[in-house]
């Protein structure tokens, strides 16, 4: 998570870009009659499994960023809150399935950067019944958020108050660690796994369904743009955001995750995919990439800018963009996700530094 006492400090104002983007570029697209993806359609809850809802929280104030998953069963669960501005957006998702707020039995959140658990708060309050089930490294930053607060803060500046503020406490006795391998039972054909799976946080874990045999992985496996779907393209980038990153880590996550042959990967941003040959072939060697073009940058002294200019540079090179308007908001995503992306990386490199 963001260290408060670090510099940390995106190289422009993306979130304002991004928001300009998709509040303007994004309406002129559906005017002329586009669709940026699949999973545009009505913002409403989408069926994406068997007994499995996914609700587009609107994260950073756009679509298809961030999502939570509903798994209907005896124990109604979610898996991710978004930040405190999704909650509206997932109690009207309940209503629209039928699901009263008192039904919640399980929130669980696959790590607490705030962009996945800074609702969890929120939604705890709104949920009586609902326990909050997290990483036992990250427990004690829910019950007190401060310096989740204080980081975060220090990264979107002015903008904190308007995409996460306020993230509330919740009471430690509403909190329960879920260690490595162990097992949370939903109905009697519904099972989940915890996995351990460090990388992207140290306090990260990946859930094993066993009704759909797929996992809800986070961010340990990538970033998925659904909005490419409708040009029949897909792209999976890993995330390599600061201040734990390590990639060492991250690539033993993603061998042990995909050693379970899963069917479907539930990406925390954002929506499903059943390709998940496709997905750890290339989000693996992407942070090969990632890793060489991040050194050779940092060795020859250049700064954040440049290396996520480079990051952007070569993802843009790849085939599921060729058929992508070169107006169209969801390169102002990626451009995005290379600034956060070499961010955590130069964060890396002065963390392992011998200099």
């Amino acid at each position: 998570m963001f260290n408060e006492n670090q510099q940390q400090h995106f190289t422009k104002p993306w979130y304002k870009i991004l928001y300009d983007a998709y509040s303007f570029q994004y309406t002129e697209y559906e005017d002329a009659g586009n669709k940026g993806g699949s999973l545009l359609s009505g913002h409403k809850p989408i069926c994406v499994a068997e007994d499995v809802y996914l609700i587009d929280g609107f994260d950073l104030n756009i679509p298809n960023r961030t999502g939570s998953y509903i798994l209907i069963g005896d124990k109604v669960t979610i898996i991710e809150t978004g930040p405190g501005l999704a909650v509206p957006q997932i109690l009207a998702g309940l209503a629209e399935l039928n699901i009263a707020k008192e039904q919640i039995a399980h929130i669980i959140v696959t790590h607490v950067h705030l962009d996945h658990a800074g609702g969890a708060g929120h939604l705890v309050n709104e949920c009586p019944n609902a326990t909050v089930f997290v990483h036992p490294r990250g427990l004690r930053h829910l019950a007190d958020p401060k310096r989740l607060v204080a980081g975060t803060r220090a990264v979107y500046g002015e903008w904190f108050e308007e995409l996460f503020d306020p993230v509330l406490p919740i009471p430690e006795h509403r909190l329960k660690e879920m260690s490595d391998s162990s097992r949370l039972n939903i109905s009697s054909k519904r099972t989940l796994t915890f996995i351990d799976s460090p990388g992207h946080a140290n306090h990260h874990f990946s859930i094993y369904d066993s009704q759909t045999h797929g996992v809800f992985t986070g961010d340990t496996a990538g970033i998925r743009y659904p909005d490419l779907e409708y040009y029949n393209a897909e792209l999976y980038l890993p995330s390599t955001s600061p201040n734990q990153f390590n990639p060492e880590a991250m690539h033993h996550s993603l061998k042990r995750i995909f050693s379970l042959k899963p069917k479907t990967i539930f990406f925390g941003h954002f929506g499903p995919s059943d390709n998940t040959t496709q997905i750890y072939e290339e989000v693996s060697q992407r942070l090969e990439d990632f890793i060489t073009i991040g050194t050779q940058v940092y060795q020859e002294h250049g700064n954040q800018t440049e290396l996520a200019q480079q990051l952007f540079n070569y993802v843009e090179k790849d085939q599921a963009l060729v058929k992508i308007p070169e107006e169209h908001p969801v390169r102002s995503m990626i451009q995005l996700d290379a600034d956060i992306s070499a961010m955590g990386l130069f964060d890396y490199f002065k963390r392992n530094s011998k200099d």
